[in-house]
């Protein structure tokens, strides 16, 4: 069934889904979000490198961008996977 957004949104009996509507408004929020905190903390490092804890500074430098990968990709693997399972319910319901 093909509704628009605010009338799935109000479907209580749950006969259509909202989530590939949501997921990539979602994502692109959260990709922005973690991008954003990247930067900041690897900026953040680069203020730290003259300091006294300059080895702690060029740690993080290198740790922060694989973290911030690593994030990346298990938000887009939960988002795939809520996708997924989403169009299994769809095809099974066929």
């Amino acid at each position: 069934m093909n509704k628009n957004f605010f009338a799935s949104l109000f479907d209580f009996k749950f006969e259509s889904y909202i989530t590939k509507q949501v997921a990539s408004v979602m994502y692109a929020i959260l990709v922005i979000l973690v991008s954003l905190a990247t930067a900041i903390m690897f900026l953040y490092s680069l203020t730290q490198l003259g300091g006294y804890n300059a080895m702690q500074a060029l740690l993080l430098m290198i740790l922060t961008p694989i973290a911030g990968l690593l994030v990346l990709t298990t938000l887009r693997v939960a988002f795939e996977s809520s996708i997924a399972l989403v169009d299994i319910a769809i095809n099974t319901k066929k």
